[in-house]
């Protein structure tokens, strides 16, 4: 099998004869004009017979035929951005994991705190290390430096208005490594997040959308968020955020099950190929009431916990995402999980011109938990973490 390579900007996989390169010496005159041009980008099926030899094994990058030891370019052919090693797909099929929800769940939020501590949490003792693609870690900077700050990140980005070689689009791609014995021999995984507009896990899935499609089909792994803090509003609890008066307000219950419907419609068949955690995030409206207590992360693989997470979906009027998940979905399994850590009170945040940010300390709770047991369904080294 042709070799296949994941492109972190329009989440296109492709065989490595449909990339387009450049060769940078390939302006030399005395070349045929197909060659010419060093602007010019072409496939990689052009070179045919030298291609096989060219990417037929691991011994650095594929050089140009009439340059030796001048690297080709590869670029991807749908968006035109680079395509780089990181992105060769070992294995079969990639293992992409990605996270899906409502505008209000805290998707953004979410990820800068997954990002951070899975890079601070060790497997087995050994480091897990995520590669940004193209130039996911400078946005990616952008987004955790105004949380630093204990700014609200913005809005998600429109439904696909924006180019794809915009740099402000939130799409990010990171290739997760460890530096453990079994690295050599582990498939390619890519932890991929499109921070498009909520609303787009709840379109109708005939309506199309090119780069969106092409993302919800790479994924083999799903977190899928239910605000918590509509959930609490459901319960007839009152909820109270100083940072984000309006949490929870306008999430109906309805929204949920809507979204993880339409996400099952646009996987299709696939669905039963991928594996989902049910998130409820923002659980720090609920945990600290007795009846919840038991939400809080500590026993997330026992029984219990599961039947209380049930139990919350049940008395919420949200008991139909089980059953989706479990009708439509692989291996499911439940969670709760707090972005901040704790409810913010009036005395946590400032208010300065017009602006308020958190001054409180941020310590996410249960938010890396998902995700390694996600992991650890696909990848063995990961098991005994995600289930400690």
């Amino acid at each position: 099998m042709s070799e296949r390579y994941f492109c972190g900007n329009c989440w296109q996989v492709s065989e490595r004869g449909t990339l387009l390169y450049r060769c940078p010496g390939c302006g030399d005159a005395s070349l045929p004009d197909w060659m010419r041009g060093s602007d010019a980008l072409r496939r990689v099926r052009d070179l045919l017979p030298w291609h096989r030899r060219l990417f037929a094994g691991d011994e650095g990058p594929p050089a140009c035929p009439y340059h030796p030891g001048v690297r080709l370019h590869l670029f991807c052919p749908v968006c035109g951005k680079a395509i780089h090693e990181a992105a060769r797909i070992r294995g079969k099929e990639p293992l992409a994991l990605g996270i899906a929800g409502p505008r209000s769940a805290g998707k953004t939020l979410f990820t800068v705190n997954l990002i951070q501590q899975l890079r601070r949490r060790p497997v087995r003792g050994e480091p897990i290390g995520l590669m940004g693609l193209d130039s996911t870690e400078q946005r990616f900077a952008a987004l955790a430096t105004r949380l630093q700050r204990g700014e609200k990140p913005d809005d998600g980005t429109p439904l696909e208005s924006l180019p794809f070689t915009d740099t402000s689009q939130r799409n990010f791609c990171w290739q997760l490594q460890t530096a453990g014995p079994e690295r050599r021999n582990a498939p390619t995984v890519f932890l991929s997040i499109y921070d498009v507009a909520g609303e787009a896990w709840g379109r109708p899935s005939e309506e199309a959308r090119a780069r969106f499609d092409r993302y919800v089909a790479s994924l083999g792994s799903l977190v899928f968020l239910i605000d918590g803090a509509a959930v609490a509003r459901d319960l007839g609890y009152e909820v109270s955020d100083a940072w984000d008066p309006q949490s929870g307000a306008d999430a109906a219950e309805w929204i949920d099950r809507q979204w993880l419907g339409e996400t099952r419609n646009r996987l299709g068949r696939r669905s039963r190929k991928v594996d989902l955690a049910l998130v409820v995030s923002k659980a720090d409206h609920l945990w600290n009431l007795e009846r919840w207590e038991g939400l809080r992360p500590g026993k997330r693989d026992s029984a219990a916990q599961q039947e209380i997470l049930r139990r919350l979906l049940r008395e919420s009027g949200r008991n139909d995402l089980w059953v989706e998940a479990h009708q439509n979905f692989g291996r499911v399994s439940l969670f709760a999980a707090s972005n901040l850590g704790f409810c913010p009170s009036p005395e946590d945040v400032s208010r300065d011109n017009g602006s308020t940010k958190l001054t409180r300390p941020v310590k996410p709770e249960g938010v890396v938990e998902p995700v390694l047991w996600l992991l650890g369904l696909r990848l063995p080294f990961l098991q005994e973490e995600s289930a400690s």
